[in-house]
């Protein structure tokens, strides 16, 4: 991994103009260029790039990062990949630990010669069970070939005797999970008698393995799939199966199954754009992982494990990630497999034709959990809202949760209003944009370009802070992280770093988000906004903040002194009353404030 010295100076050294001028055709803007967007249907010029800061954003789909986010995203490169290429073209030599390299290198060697040895296996007179079953399941030999499917041996130490030449082989391939040691010294083999898949990175080198027992044997308890353990190649939650065979084409959409046979079926049948997420709920990482080379993902898992609290959660991480997500119907009982098997890949086209939107297939799975609408029960009505509700708040599309609001609405046969009302009370309330103060002044800009940055007082405030018309001392003497209730790790970052290091860099910035917060990162610093009087307007943004804070805190005194009344709790009321003047005359001192400002 590159240096924080190697990557400025790469940064510093790179022509971003020059690079972005491969792939489009630049008009200049000011001290800017525009250009049509690559990353969406653009019909007009959408991306703004500043040569100087090394950024780009689009304001049209919101995509956004500094040089190697480009070239990650438009060559589908991962990140180390779009250091090396660019510290070849600007001439930095990337310093390599010899020993640490040379280690990588020995590690994806032995899991070469350990993929090679199951595969020999799975041909030879001990594969001949492996290979029966796999007949049994309709895999046909060129399939397993496709995906290196092997075996391994019954015996405790056919993979050691094979690869382990020397005790530092041993200790080596016990790093790569497929040794285990023994108490008493020694080591024995971690797959025995199974079916070995195979698992690779993009790239299609092999990091690791996992493997099916051929016969269920109840009495010795095994687990039906066994998988290597995280090593310095493998990281299961960052891991997609299959992927290195379904990118290739450059698909447009990826299909996401379960499992690994789930997977293999479905390239065999002719959907080779299937990958799997090997059992587990898919992670935020994968989630990004697959958003590198897809803009869509229909999931098709089966119906049970469609509708899991984990499940559901993967599905918020792909749209977290970028990713329009689909979920396919499967019919009840059967998985991609066994659909495949049983009904050939027409039924599986038809399940995949008629796949819904993710939030169609949330109000619908959601809706039924509360039974038909005669006998509905309100408690569990409400339940299911206040699950709803915590669920809804890690989504950071605001269109699609006010979507999701509007069906639950419309599938409870409650309002919007009721919805939500509903949700805040049952569960933590989750960031929305809060009005505009009106007496702030602060407007969003006009400029249709850029319409799709949301310009409500966090916008503006973090606005004035990333371009340095604000100090992050100030801010964080008047604020705090809460006040931000979607931008939260970006102000983290800014006050934890910031503070300590002084003005943070916006690619330092940048190297610490996550995408759906690097999007709104440079479109603040990329927006062209004016102000007569830029002191003033970032005064006007920390005052609407406060404003904002102190109408939220009114707003649930106000409901509790309420419910305190209605319950006869007069103590409490007197307390809930007295906290409401308090606020409501800090309320009156902050507008009296800006009102003598602007004389």
């Amino acid at each position: 991994m590159a240096t924080k010295e190697e990557l400025r100076l790469i940064r510093e050294r790179a022509d971003m103009a020059g690079l972005l001028s491969r792939y489009l055709t630049l008009k200049r803007s000011g001290k800017n260029y525009t250009a049509i967007c690559p990353f969406h249907p653009d019909k007009r010029p959408s991306l703004v790039i500043d040569p100087e800061r090394k950024l780009f954003h689009c304001f049209g789909c919101g995509e956004g990062g500094d040089i190697f986010k480009f070239l990650m995203k438009i060559e589908r490169l991962s990140f180390q990949e779009a250091v090396e290429r660019l510290a070849q073209e600007t001439g930095v030599e990337l310093a390599r630990p010899g020993r640490a390299a040379r280690l990588l290198a020995r590690l994806y060697e032995l899991n070469e010669r350990a993929a090679a040895h199951f595969e020999w296996n799975l041909q030879g007179e001990a594969g001949a069970a492996a290979r029966a079953y796999l007949r049994e399941r309709g895999i046909a030999p060129e399939t397993a070939k496709a995906f290196r499917l092997g075996y391994a041996l019954p015996g405790w130490d056919g993979l050691l005797r094979r690869l382990a030449r020397t005790e530092e082989e041993a200790g080596l391939l016990a790093q790569l999970g497929l040794l285990v040691r023994r108490e008493r010294g020694g080591y024995f083999d971690r797959f025995r008698d199974r079916l070995i898949f195979p698992l690779c990175d993009p790239q299609g080198r092999v990091i690791g393995f996992a493997g099916r027992v051929l016969r269920e044997r109840e009495e010795e308890q095994e687990p039906k799939y066994l998988n290597i353990p995280n090593t310095p190649l493998f990281t299961k939650g960052a891991t997609v199966y299959a992927l290195q065979l379904a990118r290739q084409g450059n698909p447009k959409e990826f299909i996401l199954v379960e499992g690994y046979m789930d997977a293999i079926t479905l390239h065999q049948a002719g959907f080779t754009n299937a990958v799997a997420t090997m059992g587990t709920a898919l992670t935020p990482s994968q989630a990004q992982l697959l958003r590198r080379y897809v803009e869509r993902v229909v999931l098709a898992y089966d119906r049970d494990v469609a509708g899991e609290a984990a499940t559901l959660r993967g599905m918020r991480a792909l749209r977290n990630a970028g990713l329009e997500v689909q979920v396919a119907l499967l019919p009840s009982g059967e998985d991609p497999d066994s659909l495949v098997r049983n009904g050939g890949r027409e039924a599986f086209r038809a399940v995949l034709e008629g796949a819904l939107p993710f939030h169609k297939f949330y109000i619908a799975h959601l809706v039924g959990q509360a039974g038909p609408e005669p006998e509905r029960d309100p408690l569990k009505v409400e339940q299911l809202l206040a699950e709803a509700g915590s669920f809804i708040a890690g989504i950071s599309s605001r269109p699609l949760r006010h979507e999701l609001i509007r069906g639950l609405a419309e599938g409870f046969g409650l309002s919007e209003e009721e919805v939500e009302l509903e949700m805040a009370r049952r569960a933590q309330q989750w960031p929305r944009r809060e009005e505009m103060p009106e007496e702030t002044g602060l407007r969003e800009p006009r400029d249709r370009d850029h319409e799709r940055i949301p310009w409500g007082p966090e916008e503006h405030l973090l606005y004035f802070l990333l371009q340095g018309d604000l100090s992050l001392e100030e801010a964080k003497r008047e604020l705090t992280v809460q006040d931000f209730p979607r931008y939260g790790r970006i102000i983290s970052v800014l006050f934890s770093r910031g503070l300590e290091e002084g003005q943070i860099e916006p690619e330092e910035l940048l190297a610490e988000l996550e995408e759906p917060d690097q999007r709104v990162v440079t479109g603040l610093l990329l927006s062209p906004v004016e102000f007569t009087d830029r002191a003033k307007a970032a005064q006007d943004a920390l005052r609407a903040l406060k404003l904002a804070r102190l109408e939220r805190e009114l707003k649930e005194l106000k409901r509790r002194l309420a419910e305190a009344e209605d319950r006869g709790e007069r103590e409490a009321a007197e307390r809930l009353l007295q906290e409401q003047r308090e606020r409501q005359k800090a309320l009156r001192l902050i507008r009296r404030q800006g009102l003598l400002g602007m004389g």
